[in-house]
């Protein structure tokens, strides 16, 4: 079964759908490391089967936030401040908790 699960920030600016096999009471919960993570309390699911769409209603307000290294992009809403996900891109393939934003 498909389980697909949705999400906004605050103004509705950012959304975010995740499309998954793995019923939300059997997902595995973890907290990465980073220190950005832990400012901000994130928590992270991951199916590698899976699928996460970003959607911006207005494509100015997302501001792609990097830090140390610039591996990752973290998503953040301009307007009201909330951090959706995080964009990760590899030679061979996309990773990481989000996909790049559509617009």
């Amino acid at each position: 079964m498909t389980h697909e699960l949705h999400g906004r920030c605050h103004c509705g600016n950012l959304e975010v759908t995740y499309t998954t096999d793995i019923a939300p009471a059997d997902a595995t919960v973890r907290s990465c490391t980073c220190s950005f993570c832990r400012k901000h309390g994130a928590r992270a699911v991951s199916d590698p089967a899976g699928a996460i769409t970003y959607t911006a209603r207005d494509p100015d307000q997302l501001h792609r936030y990097r830090f140390e290294t610039g591996a990752t992009d973290f998503l953040i809403c301009r307007n009201c401040g909330v951090y959706v996900g995080a964009y990760m891109e590899d030679r061979a393939a996309a990773e990481g908790t989000t996909g790049p934003p559509r617009r």
